[in-house]
């Protein structure tokens, strides 16, 4: 069933809404890897969810897009499909997609499915001149710096953090 995003907001803001809506999206994050660089978007300010802060890209709920006959998710379809939107890279450019793991978080109710991502090495330049409507700048941060980088940047969105803990990056 679709629920509105509306809802869902509200549910995250009052958690007493929780136990009446029981609102549990599905959502996608890649880990992007790109000649040992990570990427991280600073979501813009105009966005009603975390504004400002930094997050591993791409990232988004499941869509109908990512349906397969109408009931079937595919979350690798999906993780693509936020490739795409989000950074303007085409799936030709992905050298390499897996599964890493699933993450429940219990305090937003959100199913995510992770991803990693490796890119083509001619977009690590070009990413960092990217700026959309979700990010207001990109980063590719050597993967030895991502510590450092978390540590100066410290607006950072939770389950990017979860993440990069459960992979050892921090």
């Amino acid at each position: 069933m679709s629920v509105g995003y509306k809802y869902f907001y509200a549910q995250t803001v009052n958690k007493n809404l929780y136990k009446h809506l029981q609102i549990n999206p599905i959502a996608v994050t890649g880990i992007v890897k790109i000649n040992n660089h990570l990427v991280f978007g600073k979501r813009s300010m105009n966005i009603t969810q975390f504004p400002g802060l930094w997050e591993l890209v791409p990232s988004g709920v499941v869509s109908k897009e990512s349906l397969i006959n109408g009931n079937i998710i595919d979350c690798k379809k999906q993780i693509l499909l936020e490739l795409s939107e989000e950074l303007k890279i085409a799936p030709n450019f992905v050298l390499n997609a897996k599964h890493a793991f699933i993450h429940y978080d219990n305090f937003f109710h959100i199913t995510e499915f992770v991803y990693e991502l490796e890119l083509a090495p001619i977009l690590l330049k070009k990413l960092e001149k990217i700026k959309t409507d979700e990010y207001d700048e990109v980063r590719c941060v050597k993967v030895e710096d991502v510590k450092f980088f978390l540590e100066n940047n410290s607006n950072i969105v939770p389950i990017a953090i979860t993440i990069l803990r459960y992979k050892n990056y921090i």
